[in-house]
């Protein structure tokens, strides 16, 4: 458990930045490229890749990233941080103390939420819990495989996930999703130069954008890589909440010396979906401040100055076969993976 947030300790919750602005946006934007399953996933849908207007547009259309506090809520606050400006089409403030407190009640509610949704009380566990395309996990299913990881009991892990500051991952993402009827896609952080050159994958510069976002200052250092569409297309009738799973040094970290293996979640926000005339105290532009791998289930918490031996684990499950044997092969599949990427961790942990 992090300490307490205090008037005094507020300065602001994340590591100090002359790339971040007094409300956590970082100056540049980000291109976007679709992950290397996406082509094979196949996945139908508003957001998949048979969309072709809507696929160009994850290459044509650059984000704005976030920073949310490390206090072992980042998953929660980064989520908290897109649903309210889809409810509110206005951005959450973190400038201060109290604009924090808000936001930690926030992530506190999505929290008790996903663990409500995992515990499935009322189903006794059996509610199925949509991933992305045609893949499905009943909720006891999901929960026993991500407390298993940890060698602990469903009602162990539960009582564990309702504390603030024990870190969230793909289990959480996948129960919030299901809750929220809306879909959350998660990126990770690549160097643009790891980029392949294809042309569906290669993310558009500023000369090739549309005319309207000529003026905008995209990164060439990284480039953010899509990782999953867990809720679409099932809940594709809302617009997806974006967020990126990256190293908790991130901006303030050379591509040559990034973490493979993101330890830390940010908010995202698509050019086209910001609000034009923006507070000068939130905007982007504050002046003051200047393979294959599929249904990759990450974890993160603590910033770099609250980093700590967690497992950061990822989980996925296997394309369904048939109707009738799909359960058991998705479940057995999430455990495999589960165990493959905390055995990563582990290893990056004991550098």
């Amino acid at each position: 458990m992090s300490s307490p947030l205090n008037k005094e300790s507020y300065h602001p919750p994340w590591n100090p930045s002359p790339k971040i602005n007094s409300n956590g946006f970082l100056n540049d934007y980000y291109s976007r490229c679709p992950g290397e399953w996406e082509i094979l996933a196949d996945i139908r849908g508003k957001h998949g890749p048979r969309n072709h207007n809507r696929y160009m547009k994850l290459l044509n259309i650059p984000v704005a990233c976030r920073q949310v506090p490390g206090d072992g809520n980042c998953l929660f606050h980064s989520i908290a941080s897109c649903l309210y400006y889809a409810e509110y089409n206005n951005h959450l403030p973190m400038n201060s103390f109290e604009c924090i407190n808000t936001l930690r009640s926030k992530s506190l509610a999505l929290r008790n939420a996903a663990v409500d949704i995992l515990q499935n009380v009322q189903n006794n566990g059996h509610r199925r819990l949509f991933l992305q395309g045609e893949e499905y996990l009943e909720a006891q299913e999901l929960l026993s495989a991500a407390a298993a990881q940890f060698d602990l009991e469903n009602k162990e892990y539960c009582e564990l996930m309702r504390k603030e500051s024990y870190w969230g991952g793909g289990p959480e993402i996948v129960a919030l999703c299901n809750y929220l009827q809306r879909p959350i896609h998660i990126y990770e952080l690549i160097p643009t130069e790891e980029v392949v050159a294809t042309p569906s994958s290669t993310p558009s510069t500023t000369t090739n954008m549309n005319e309207a976002y000529n003026n905008i200052k995209v990164s060439n250092q990284f480039t953010l890589r899509r990782m999953a569409c867990f809720g679409s297309p099932k809940f594709d009738r809302k617009e997806p909440l974006h967020i990126l799973s990256a190293d908790s040094r991130f901006p303030d970290v050379e591509p040559r010396r990034v973490r493979k293996i993101g330890n830390h979640f940010l908010a995202l926000f698509p050019v086209n979906t910001l609000r034009h005339g923006l507070d000068d105290e939130i905007s982007i532009d504050d002046s003051k401040q200047q393979r294959f791998r599929r249904h990759a289930m990450v974890r993160g918490g603590e910033g770099e100055r609250q980093r700590s031996t967690r497992a950061d684990s990822r989980v996925g499950s296997k394309r369904k076969g048939s109707k009738v044997q799909s359960r058991k092969r998705e479940g057995r599949a999430v455990v495999q993976l589960l165990s493959d990427f905390f055995g990563a961790f582990l290893a990056l942990s004991s550098e």
